[in-house]
């Protein structure tokens, strides 16, 4: 007997209905497979002092921006800090953002700048903590979707130490009222 839950998957039982085997695939599989997961990367030779590296602002109308993961890396110790954000960002260059599913072509409802320093914005909290790093290595933090970006509201990622930096936020989109 194949029945289906409420996600459209199907949930499979024997002919008693003794058994049941659900179908379940991950918040993220799912967002990829529908073309709603995204990538964004911004590589930058920092100057010194903290630097904003890249700026992501949702500008979806309705739906929730849900940062899955961040992996960072550096050419020197650098320590990369998440922030909630408001201003105007200058400085930088839009930055490519890629959709997850090869081929679907779908742009992503963001504003995304970095590859220079971020300029124009006011820091507010810290979200996420820190990430340190030491020089020629990489490491990442897994929000698993609890890092949110309400639709007009940004954050940027900063980085401190003098060398190279790069940076990369995994994301897509959900409707948390649906």
């Amino acid at each position: 007997m194949n029945m289906y839950g409420a996600n459209g998957n199907p949930i499979n039982a024997d002919k008693l209905g003794m058994q049941a085997h659900a179908v379940t695939r991950s918040e993220i599989n799912e967002a990829a497979s529908q073309g709603k997961m995204y990538s964004v990367t911004s590589a930058y030779t920092t100057g010194g002092a903290d630097e904003e590296v890249l700026y992501l602002k949702n500008d979806h109308e309705t739906d929730m921006l849900e940062v899955h993961q961040m992996i960072v890396g550096s050419a020197v110790a650098s320590v990369f800090t998440v922030y909630d954000v408001t201003g105007t960002a200058g400085g930088a260059s839009a930055i490519t953002v890629n959709n997850m599913l090869v081929g679907d072509g779908r742009a992503a409802q963001v504003t995304a700048t970095g590859d220079a320093s971020v300029t124009g914005l006011t820091l507010g909290g810290k979200v996420g903590g820190a990430i340190r790093v030491i020089a020629g290595y990489s490491d990442f933090y897994d929000y698993q979707g609890s890092l949110l970006i309400p639709p007009g509201k940004a954050i940027a990622v900063s980085a401190s130490g003098t060398g190279a930096t790069n940076c990369t936020l995994f994301f897509h989109f959900d409707n948390l009222g649906e």
